[in-house]
């Protein structure tokens, strides 16, 4: 008897076999299928839920779905896009915002060192800059910022202009979390130090947010290596330092010891990778001290603290011998 290949997927869909096509296409857009996907390749319905009761799928939310594979071996911000492009995908005329447009845009590893609420997702309704924010099932729809523009990824799925994101952030969230993102998406080039003035002067309801939110601007370091090195700069502000970044410290030859991230003053160098013996060695003649402050240390001020008094009594200590 002859069969139809019409026959042949319904067979495949109906008696548990995953069609290699959506797999094909799970794997092209991220990982992620939803059920306009099932009836496009003319699957029957309830497809994608079978292979999800056999798991071969993972349901992210309400008609959308990841591969099993995928799902499994993400790390939190890799499943917080996957939750990004599902809620993207079953929604008409969204894009995301917030956390979730700076995951889109590159900064995945970033948003995990930050305040996200993995479970929740923001967009924005685009083309509707008036309304209330309507909060349902983990996502959250805003108005489209004012002068806010809608970009799209390699993968087509649009998002939030990194610029209005990070204003979001600093409005919704928090200071650091600001920070840390704004310098990280700088040094990326994905942003400019003017758009995020733009995004700021356009952004509604201004207040000591945004006062406190200029203040980070002016502080912003485009070369900071990471989330780390951002969170070590607020906390010795926050304690009343002001340090200096990168200041090259010369030898009596006025050949280089080193290139401390942050200097406190002129003897207290602020680092968060160790130094061998023989570079301490070399700053202790010039009279420089180190105080190293490890990336797990960095956003805990008791910890920095502790690490500045102990470079302090060293600095003490070091200037009474030369003394004697």
């Amino acid at each position: 008897m002859w069969i139809t290949s019409e026959v042949c997927r319904w067979s495949l869909g109906r008696f548990g076999v995953m069609d290699a096509r959506l797999d094909e296409l799970a794997r092209a857009r991220g990982g992620i299928l939803t059920v306009a996907d099932e009836a496009h390749l003319g699957l029957p319905a309830g497809h994608l839920s079978r292979a999800a009761r056999r798991g071969e799928l993972v349901a992210v939310r309400r008609g959308a779905y990841a591969l099993a594979q995928t799902w499994t071996g993400a790390s939190d911000p890799e499943r917080y896009a996957l939750r990004t492009r599902a809620a993207l995908r079953t929604r008409v005329r969204v894009a995301a915002s917030h956390h979730a447009a700076l995951v889109l845009a590159g900064l995945g590893e970033v948003v995990g060192d930050l305040d996200a609420d993995w479970g929740h997702v923001d967009v924005v309704s685009v083309g509707n800059g008036a309304g209330r924010v309507r909060t349902r099932g983990g996502l959250s729809v805003h108005p489209q910022p004012t002068g806010g523009l809608i970009l799209t990824d390699s993968l087509g799925d649009a998002f939030l202009d990194v610029a209005s994101a990070l204003i979001q952030v600093a409005r919704e969230h928090s200071m650091q979390a600001f920070a840390v993102a704004l310098d990280q998406a700088l040094r990326r080039q994905l942003t400019s130090v003017s758009e995020v003035w733009s995004a700021l002067a356009r952004a509604p309801r201004q207040g000591r947010w945004s006062t406190q939110a200029r203040e980070v601007v002016l502080d912003a370091d485009p070369l900071s290596p990471s989330p780390a090195a951002t969170r070590l700069r607020i906390v010795l502000a926050d304690m009343g330092f002001q340090p200096r970044r990168r200041v090259p410290i010369r030898d009596v030859r006025t050949r280089l010891v080193a290139r401390p991230e942050l200097l406190i003053g002129t003897s207290i160098a602020v680092v968060r990778s160790a130094y061998d013996l023989g570079v301490l060695e070399r700053l202790r003649e010039v009279g420089v001290v180190v105080a190293e402050v490890r990336d797990a240390d960095a956003g805990h001020p008791e910890r920095v603290a502790a690490a500045i008094a102990g470079a302090m009594a060293e600095l003490s200590d070091l200037c009474a011998r030369r003394a004697s």
